[in-house]
Protein backbone atom coordinates (compact mmCIF):
# COMPACT_ATOMS: atom_id res chain seq x y z
CA UNK A 1 0.00 0.00 0.00
CA UNK A 2 1.46 3.33 -1.07
CA UNK A 3 0.92 6.42 1.06
CA UNK A 4 0.45 9.82 -0.47
CA UNK A 5 2.63 12.61 0.86
CA UNK A 6 0.65 15.42 2.46
CA UNK A 7 1.82 18.77 1.16
CA UNK A 8 2.15 21.56 3.73
CA UNK A 9 -0.37 24.36 3.65
CA UNK A 10 0.22 28.03 4.27
CA UNK A 11 -1.62 29.69 7.13
CA UNK A 12 -3.43 32.68 5.64
CA UNK A 13 -5.06 33.94 8.84
CA UNK A 14 -6.40 33.10 12.28
CA UNK A 15 -9.23 35.35 13.44
CA UNK A 16 -12.37 35.47 15.55
CA UNK A 17 -15.21 33.51 14.03
CA UNK A 18 -18.35 35.41 13.02
CA UNK A 19 -20.50 32.51 14.30
CA UNK A 20 -21.03 32.73 18.09
CA UNK A 21 -20.71 28.95 18.53
CA UNK A 22 -17.08 28.97 17.30
CA UNK A 23 -14.04 30.65 18.85
CA UNK A 24 -11.98 31.20 15.72
CA UNK A 25 -11.54 30.65 12.00
CA UNK A 26 -8.31 29.38 10.58
CA UNK A 27 -7.76 29.80 6.86
CA UNK A 28 -5.10 27.81 5.02
CA UNK A 29 -4.01 27.93 1.38
CA UNK A 30 -2.86 24.80 -0.44
CA UNK A 31 -0.16 24.54 -3.10
CA UNK A 32 -2.72 25.19 -5.86
CA UNK A 33 -3.88 28.46 -4.29
CA UNK A 34 -7.17 27.11 -2.94
CA UNK A 35 -8.29 28.40 0.45
CA UNK A 36 -9.93 26.32 3.16
CA UNK A 37 -11.60 27.94 6.18
CA UNK A 38 -11.83 25.81 9.30
CA UNK A 39 -14.04 26.84 12.22
CA UNK A 40 -12.51 26.04 15.59
CA UNK A 41 -14.16 25.41 18.94
CA UNK A 42 -12.85 26.98 22.14
CA UNK A 43 -11.10 23.71 23.03
CA UNK A 44 -9.53 23.37 19.57
CA UNK A 45 -8.15 26.90 19.86
CA UNK A 46 -6.73 26.17 23.34
CA UNK A 47 -5.16 22.96 22.00
CA UNK A 48 -3.59 24.86 19.11
CA UNK A 49 -2.19 27.52 21.46
CA UNK A 50 -0.74 24.84 23.76
CA UNK A 51 0.85 22.99 20.83
CA UNK A 52 2.28 26.23 19.43
CA UNK A 53 3.74 27.17 22.83
CA UNK A 54 5.30 23.71 23.22
CA UNK A 55 6.84 23.85 19.73
CA UNK A 56 8.34 27.30 20.24
CA UNK A 57 9.70 26.29 23.67
CA UNK A 58 11.38 23.23 22.11
CA UNK A 59 13.15 25.64 19.76
CA UNK A 60 14.57 27.44 22.82
CA UNK A 61 12.71 30.66 21.99
CA UNK A 62 12.09 31.31 25.67
CA UNK A 63 15.49 32.09 27.17
CA UNK A 64 16.13 31.44 30.84
CA UNK A 65 16.43 34.60 32.91
CA UNK A 66 20.01 34.71 34.29
CA UNK A 67 18.78 36.75 37.29
CA UNK A 68 16.38 34.02 38.37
Amino acid sequence: METEEIKPRTLAYLRSAPEPEFAAEMCVMDKDGYYTVICMSDQALVNMAAAATRLIAERKFFKENPNG
